[in-house]
């Protein structure tokens, strides 16, 4: 199963971390310092007994087209990024996608962001099945 978690902050770099951890590939979707910091040191997690545990993603990019389409995407940055976000997410989708918004999604941003989803999402199903030869159900 191949997860995608865009935003790497403390929800979704704990998220990304823990998933890394259980053994679970994971691809981290960063950008600036964030992603410099992934790229270099991994993801480390401080525990309560203060120890601490690294985890490297299997790929961390700020680039969603080279990351390509998963078959979980988890957004978790903060609730006014998803409307310019939702957008660009399509390079990470696929017809049987699931994606899952962690961090905050409330009030009017989420009725643009769902739309703005549900529209990528048709247009990822209309595409593949106008390059399938047969369609059962």
């Amino acid at each position: 199963m191949r997860i995608a978690i865009v935003g790497a902050g403390a929800i979704g770099g704990y998220l990304a971390a823990r998933l890394i951890r259980s053994g679970t590939p994971v691809t981290v979707i960063a950008r600036g310092a964030n992603l410099a910091a992934i790229r270099g040191a991994g993801l480390t997690l401080r525990l309560p007994d203060g120890s601490e545990e690294t985890a490297r993603p299997e790929l961390a990019t700020d680039d969603l087209a080279a990351a390509g389409p998963h078959d979980v995407v988890i957004v978790a940055v903060k609730g006014q990024q998803l409307a310019a976000l939702a957008p660009t997410l399509g390079p990470l989708l696929s017809a049987s996608t699931a994606v899952v918004f962690q961090n905050s999604l409330a009030g009017q941003a989420s009725a643009d962001v769902a739309m703005l989803l549900f529209a990528a999402a048709a247009y990822v199903v209309a595409n593949s099945v106008a390059k399938s030869q047969e369609i059962s159900i």
